[in-house]
């Protein structure tokens, strides 16, 4: 079954919503994914066709094919989701996992550096351009 491009969307933002309500834990993988682009530019690999490879394979996920293929590597930067708003859902996430007193060191980790790129970018900056707080390396393509 195919969806219209309207059901994906209404879908889209019914699945943003129900994670917002969680707290968007899953957003490391982001910047995994940044780290990644980074190491491999900097040994002279372009990003586009790092990302044309692991969205060949199993790596390929909704970051890697929409995020840093739209709005990453083109320095669009436009997903149209703030990156405080993103901070705020993983900083929910952590309070979460703390009320019920579970050690999450990787969720800690992940809350801390969500909230110094919104402190450093500012809470309105769109949440793909995180990656300019944490790495020093341009990761727009070369195309």
């Amino acid at each position: 079954m195919t969806a219209t491009p309207e059901e994906a969307r209404a879908a889209n933002a019914d699945l943003r919503a129900m994670m917002g309500e969680r707290g968007n834990y899953f957003a490391e993988i982001e910047k995994a994914a940044a780290e990644a682009l980074a190491i491999g530019k900097e040994f002279g690999l372009d990003p586009a066709v790092m990302l044309d490879v692991v969205n060949t394979s199993t790596g390929r996920s909704f970051t890697s094919e929409v995020v840093f293929t739209g709005d990453v590597i083109t320095g669009r930067y436009g997903t149209g989701f703030a990156l405080g708003l993103l901070a705020k859902d993983v900083g929910i996430a952590a309070g979460l996992a703390e009320s019920v007193g579970i050690s999450a060191p990787a969720l800690d980790l992940v809350q801390r550096r969500w909230a110094e790129a919104a402190a450093g970018l500012g809470f309105a900056a769109d949440h793909s351009a995180a990656h300019k707080q944490w790495l020093p390396t341009d990761l727009t393509s070369g195309d």
